[in-house]
């Protein structure tokens, strides 16, 4: 017979069971020593049955009588609460904005089994706190962690650190701050994070200093930070690392600076002053903004665009394999760890934000409202189709159109003139025409006036030349409807009859002149 290690256990594989086959199994005896279960069904035979064995101490089936007199329902009531939400305990994890609707539907797509909605709606909660039981779990542990994770990493790393922070989407509803680094490779290393209430003056400025107690950066001298232009951010450098450079990421002082200058000319200014790599190309790009426009000058120097020279040591190959030869070991596991016996550290509380809260975030200029996956033109230079200025389009400009000077170019790739005794070798070679033969079918040549008389023979051997009417088509388009078909002159000497309309011409070489009607006559 089968064997558990508990009683939780027979009624985990118990559920599965029911899950599996759409059964309404249900419990009829639970003590601390057996539990079984039967059908609800009416006259349904099967039934099971499990006991504590002290011989080998564990749990063991000595009844099972797998027989069902019915079909399946599909509608179990042993799936409660509770079992269902561990079921979508790591689901809820990932996802905390799960709806009960997601989990009513992903048990009928998963399992086939059709459960209540407000059994659903207890079960997101209970999922919910469960994760949040183990996100407290796991913050009474950061301390012991911390004391795991200290290692030495400034010596070889670049004196360059980025703070940024972005809003947490899981149960804590904080923000994550966050600060990087750079190192040899110019790779990202990360450095440190933490889950504070908000982006403030008051989170950054503890972040800052626990930065400058682990990392020892003392005043910040030699030290250069990265931020967004967080005014909480630039109180708490100015703060607590006076010495410090601090520098504003381009991306969004360009955001920020667009908002009046959205021309496209104003662009390539900007980005040649902000890849500047010396203070003599910096002030070169800053002077050729200032010709340009005096006004958009005086706005981005307001924003302090200064340069930053970063030392030649850390772009040395050495400190490159150093700065990967201590670097932060494999961490041991939590049985291993060195115990500091410090307080837990508290989940942060929930802190709702003033006014209605925003389902969508911001979007950028340049997103569409409506799709996502699309870009708009807004922030974009028209040119007009019409005039050739920006600003406007052909349909609101008033101006005058717009003329090229000089010969219009012709449509198509332009032919490659050659030199004398110079040949195309790409120019495929055109077969010599063979001599067609004479048609039988060729049409009759009369001499039906005076005229015809003096015409020189070579008019017999021209005719006879000339072979049937082809029947490849013609290039260019063809006579639509309703047009008359055109008439087709014969070259040669003498006179002919049309065999399409019984016309008689007088041909003397491109010449000819229609002199009458073979019908008439």
């Amino acid at each position: 017979m089968k064997t558990f290690n508990n009683g939780d256990e027979f009624k985990d594989q118990l559920l599965r069971y029911v899950l599996k086959t759409q059964f309404d199994v249900k419990l009829n005896r639970w003590e601390s020593t057996k539990q079984a279960a039967v059908c609800t069904h009416e006259n349904c035979k099967w039934r099971i049955y499990c006991s504590v064995e002290k011989p080998i101490l564990k749990w063991m089936v000595n009844v099972y009588e797998d027989i069902h007199c019915h079909l399946p329902t599909g509608r179990v009531r042993m799936p409660k609460q509770g079992t269902i939400a561990k079921l979508f305990k790591e689901e809820a994890r990932r996802r905390p904005e799960i709806r009960s609707t997601d989990i009513k539907d992903e048990l009928m797509y998963q399992y086939n089994v059709s459960v209540s909605i407000y059994k659903c709606k207890k079960t997101r909660r209970i999922a919910l706190d469960m994760v949040l039981e183990t996100q407290k779990q796991q913050f009474a542990k950061l301390w012991d962690y911390e004391a795991e994770l200290k290692r030495t990493w400034k010596k070889y790393c670049r004196p360059l650190i980025g703070l940024d922070g972005a809003f947490s989407r899981l149960e804590l509803k904080g923000e994550i701050l966050a600060a990087v680094g750079r190192n040899a490779e110019n790779r990202i290393y990360p450095i440190a994070w933490a889950v504070a209430r908000g982006e403030n003056k008051e989170s950054w400025e503890w972040f800052v200093n626990k930065l400058q107690a682990d990392l020892g950066l003392r005043s910040g001298t030699g030290f250069t930070f990265i931020s967004d232009r967080q005014k909480g951010l630039e109180i708490a450098l100015a703060t607590v690392l006076p010495n410090a450079e601090h520098r504003n990421c381009a991306r969004h002082v360009y955001a920020n600076w667009r908002k009046t200058y959205s021309s496209e000319e104003y662009r390539p200014f900007f980005w040649r002053v902000a890849y500047s790599r010396t203070i003599p190309e910096f002030d070169s790009r800053m002077d050729e903004l200032r010709v340009f426009d005096r006004e958009a000058h005086d706005d981005l120097k307001a924003a302090n665009p200064n340069t930053l020279s970063y030392v030649d040591y850390y772009y040395k190959t050495l400190v490159w394999i150093e700065t990967f030869r201590d670097n932060i070991k494999p961490v041991n596991g939590e049985t291993f760890w060195q115990k500091t016996g410090k307080d837990p550290i508290g989940v942060p509380g929930f802190r709702k934000m003033l006014g209605r809260p925003k389902k969508k975030r911001i979007k950028a200029a340049h997103e569409s409202p409506s799709r996502p996956y699309r870009v708009t033109r807004d922030g974009r230079t028209v040119t007009c189709g019409n005039c050739q200025q920006i600003g406007h389009n052909r349909i609101t400009c008033k101006n005058a159109a717009h003329v090229v000077q000089g010969p219009k170019r012709k449509r198509g790739r332009p032919f490659k003139l050659f030199g004398e005794g110079e040949t195309n070798p790409k120019r495929p070679k055109r077969q010599k025409k063979t001599q067609s033969e004479p048609s039988i079918n060729a049409p009759d040549v009369t001499s039906s006036c005076p005229e015809a008389s003096t015409i020189p023979s070579s008019s017999t051997a021209t005719d006879a030349a000339a072979g049937p009417p082809s029947t490849r088509r013609g290039r260019g388009r063809p006579p639509g409807r309703g047009q008359a078909r055109r008439e087709v002159f014969p070259r040669g000497h003498g006179v002919y009859i049309s065999p399409f309309t019984d016309r008689v011409f007088e041909v003397y070489g491109d010449r000819s002149r229609v002199i009458g009607s073979a019908s008439k006559e």
